[in-house]
């Protein structure tokens, strides 16, 4: 099959010259049974040798076909010179025409013909010129060649669209590395000089995590038994920083394992929660993250206490939730679900996810993962 995609669209000289020497065998067999039907005996082949001869038919054929598809077209039709294409296509029809009556009249020695004869022989082969002649055979060429580079454009604009979805994710996913090991800084920071063991304990969960996103997340999908754990990681880290003033509460329904996700969608989310929300909070601060998993899907249901006014704007234009809304129309457009809401002391977020059942071949291989998941 590759082998026969090829020879339709590839652009190297064997592949044009397979193409070529196809279309006209088809076309002198195409024409062999419009002329002979389905009975050829010696009479018809006799027929055959006369009618169809290669001066007469074939070499017209091939130049008004290839001044028209290679010259004309390029010189005029493509550049929009409609009126110039128009009267070179006339000229050269015309041409073809006198060319294709002359080897007519040579083929049957019709020069000495009466001049009743003569007229016969013009209108016959006229009307086969306009019913069978070059100008038929042209266009089926260009319709053909159309077609082709129809399909072309096509693939080429699908690959355009892939690499296109690939740079917008590895952008993306850029921003939210930084992002993350910013905050995540700021606290080790606060703890560094007061608190140096709780400052220990932050680096070392700190570099589980980074490791993580480093490594593990530079594949389309990542195991999500990791995905959560990474989760877990972050919101202790944010739990040190607020030591006891802080309410989260973190529940996780479902069986986790054996499935897959596209990594760093809920983290930024979660950012979002401490950065925009609960550190804004002066009094009585809370989270709540609740995770379901089901066969094919898992959804998150994020809420926080947030303070009233303009502040709680930038829970709508951060990072990490534009990165969010960004990655879901590249990877999901159909397939997911992200709901935003502010009421006036809270905010909550709802999200819906594809998961794939986890296999021994990896997942990178299986070509419906490949297409719905650009590589990261």
């Amino acid at each position: 099959m590759s082998s026969l995609k090829d020879i339709v669209i590839a652009d190297h000289f064997t592949a044009k010259l397979v193409r070529h020497l196809l279309f006209w065998m088809g076309q002198f067999m195409f024409w062999a049974f419009v002329v002979t039907g389905i009975f050829v005996d010696a009479s018809t082949i006799d027929y055959l040798k006369g009618d169809l001869r290669l001066h007469s038919y074939f070499i017209p054929d091939m130049i008004y076909t290839y001044v028209v598809a290679y010259y004309l077209v390029n010189r005029f039709l493509l550049k929009r010179h409609y009126r110039k294409f128009l009267l070179a296509l006339s000229a050269l029809t015309l041409a073809v025409y006198v060319i294709f009556l002359f080897f007519r009249f040579w083929d049957y020695n019709m020069f000495e013909s009466s001049r009743e004869q003569k007229l016969l022989m013009i209108w016959l082969y006229s009307m086969k010129f306009i019913s069978l002649g070059p100008p038929v055979t042209c266009a089926m060429f260009l319709s053909l060649k159309f077609l082709k580079n129809y399909h072309r454009k096509v693939h080429e604009n699908k690959s355009l669209i892939r690499e296109n979805a690939r740079s917008q994710l590895g952008l993306l996913k850029a921003q939210i590395h930084p992002h993350f090991l910013f905050n995540t800084l700021s606290n080790i920071h606060s703890f560094a000089l007061t608190r140096p063991e709780v400052a220990s304990d932050l680096v070392s969960r700190l570099s589980a995590t980074m490791k993580y996103m480093i490594l593990d997340c530079e594949a389309p999908v990542v195991c999500l038994d990791k995905e959560l754990r990474m989760i877990k990681d972050y919101t202790e880290l944010e739990k040190v920083r607020y030591s006891n003033s802080l309410t989260i509460n973190f529940k996780i329904k479902g069986d986790v394992s054996n499935k897959k996700i596209a990594p760093l969608f809920l983290i930024p989310l979660i950012e979002n929660a401490f950065k925009h929300g609960t550190s804004q909070v002066l009094t009585n601060p809370w989270i709540h993250i609740g995770i379901t998993v089901s066969e094919t899907c898992l959804s998150m249901d994020l809420r926080n206490s947030k303070p009233a006014g303009l502040m709680a704007r930038n829970h709508r234009s951060g990072i990490g939730l534009m990165n969010v809304r960004k990655r879901l129309q590249l990877l999901y457009p159909n397939d997911h679900k992200l709901m935003v809401d502010a009421a006036e002391h809270e905010f909550s977020v709802h999200i819906q996810l594809p998961l794939f059942i986890a296999e021994p071949a990896p997942l990178t291989n299986n070509p419906a993962i490949a297409v719905a998941l650009p590589s990261l």
